[in-house]
């Protein structure tokens, strides 16, 4: 299984570009970059990368790209097994996803929301009481399943937004910035879960944090300023750096003029 982003690029609908080539509508703003996301192809395979960047680098922009949210302003998104590339109906139904903001219903129950997110994925009813409850179980969640989400922690809720995003066990797993409201054992937790989903689904994080995550990812990814400027392996920058900190500020430093 490969997931293949084909020379996909994401245009900031605000920005008119005044050259011909482009325009759309919106603020007019000729100095502005007009591209949220730059043009760059990138094959996935199963795995756990992670995604790093400074905020406004654009990767909330590719997680929700690639969720088929927003669609590419050119290239293309496609999942591929074997020579077969699948529909994108198939592909969407393949995808878990995790946004940045916490988007539940407040007023159901964490066992009532899960139910319904089941159903809404076309899970058989037979099983989704059991898979509700494996689930739950992974993520400390089973004492909160009576419990009114509006009662809950931030940091149970973000819980809950990654296991609605598993029930179907995706083949591509997204989440964006999950670990950052996270106490210490739901990291842990959460960390073992994607490296147990990462053996067979490629598994996509975006985070800030460097302390833990890097050391389990498979392989890490940098965006800057909407451009992926590099795929780099762990176990190198273990080798070359005192610490992913000053392997990530030396990655930044090199590109951030308008030479580098």
């Amino acid at each position: 299984m490969r997931l293949i982003i084909d020379h996909a690029a994401v245009r900031d609908p605000f920005v008119r570009v005044w050259s011909g080539k482009a325009a759309s509508a919106g603020f007019a703003d000729e100095g502005k970059d007009p591209f949220l996301l730059h043009p760059f192809s990138y094959t996935f395979r199963p795995g756990l990368y992670l995604l790093l960047g400074p905020n406004g680098s654009g990767k909330s922009t590719l997680l929700r790209l690639m969720a088929g949210i927003i669609d590419p302003s050119e290239g293309s998104v496609k999942l591929v097994e074997g020579d077969r590339e699948l529909s994108f109906p198939s592909l969407k139904r393949r995808i878990g996803y995790v946004p940045q903001e916490i988007a539940v219903y407040e007023e159901m129950t964490a066992s009532a929301y899960l139910r319904y997110v089941a159903t809404m994925k076309l899970i058989p009813a037979s099983l989704i009481p059991d898979r509700i409850a494996d689930i739950a179980a992974q993520f400390g969640l089973s004492d909160m399943l009576p419990c009114r989400i509006s009662s809950l922690s931030t940091g149970t809720k973000k819980l809950l937004t990654l296991a609605q995003s598993v029930l179907s066990d995706p083949d591509i797993l997204l989440a964006d910035e999950l670990p950052e409201t996270l106490d210490p054992e739901a990291l842990q937790r959460v960390t073992d879960y994607l490296r147990r989903c990462a053996r067979h689904s490629i598994t996509l994080q975006s985070t800030h944090r460097l302390d833990v995550l890097p050391y389990l990812a498979d392989k890490i990814l940098i965006l800057f300023r909407g451009r992926l400027i590099g795929s780099h392996d762990p176990d190198e920058i273990h080798r070359q750096y005192a610490s992913f900190e000053h392997f990530y500020m030396d990655r930044i430093e090199s590109v951030r003029s308008p030479h580098g």
